[in-house]
């Protein structure tokens, strides 16, 4: 498994075209699946929150306003809306992954595992989460991501994400959120396989072949060796 992370804009859909098309012309099997948090029933929660009132706005660089689900107000409501996200990306994996591994496809995860850790950590920080319970079922998503799996981590800096977002006509995360994220990427892979690739400072294909050389020097990729 190819997982790649990192903020919106990072250039992560571009990468994974690009090692799509490779992998395909070596004549390998090729899965690609997004797993990130806010799945089904997450956002079913959510939507009911909203309609009820329960909402608070985020606020984007471009000055966009959009409805988010307000969980701040209750203890016990912050507790169930992080284990409906858990529970929503453990089923995701369940269902969406792990067919593809039984029949050994090359699987191109966007996001997956790493980034619902990071997201969920972010979002306990902010709501002062305190169940210590709650905090270790999302460290142990970890035991999701698959032994030998080469993580790529890709990211930019702030000004970079903003001017590909103007490009893109979408809004950027809060530069908060971003920073947050960011830093706890670092934290993370420091006990994880796989490059940082700053992509403010690579050109695409400069990227591309960086990440090309990690997968095929990554354990179990001896299948790749020579594939160009």
């Amino acid at each position: 498994m190819i997982i790649f992370v990192g903020p919106q804009g990072s250039g992560k859909s571009t990468q994974i075209q690009l090692l799509e098309a490779w992998l395909l012309s070596a004549g390998l099997k090729v899965k690609k699946v997004h797993i990130m948090n806010n799945q089904i029933f997450a956002y079913v929660f959510e939507r009911l929150a909203i309609s009820l009132g329960r909402y608070d706005y985020w606020t984007y660089s471009s000055g966009e306003r959009v409805k988010k689900i307000d969980i701040t107000y209750e203890e016990r409501v912050r507790d169930f809306w992080l284990i409906l996200q858990i529970v929503s990306v453990v089923l995701s994996i369940l269902l969406r992954v792990y067919p593809s591994m039984l029949t050994k496809d090359v699987i191109i995860a966007e996001r997956y595992v790493p980034d619902s850790m990071i997201h969920l950590h972010v979002i306990a920080r902010v709501l002062r989460a305190k169940s210590k319970m709650i905090l270790n079922w999302i460290d142990r998503l970890s035991h999701f991501i698959p032994k030998g799996a080469l993580i790529v981590f890709l990211s930019a800096d702030y000004d970079t994400l903003k001017r590909r977002y103007q490009i893109r006509g979408t809004p950027i995360e809060p530069e908060l959120y971003v920073t947050r994220y960011m830093r706890l990427y670092r934290r993370l892979l420091e006990r994880m396989k796989g490059p940082y690739i700053d992509t403010s400072k690579t050109d695409t294909m400069t990227t591309f072949e960086i990440i090309k050389n990690a997968v095929v020097s990554s354990e179990r990729a001896t299948f790749l060796k020579g594939a160009g």
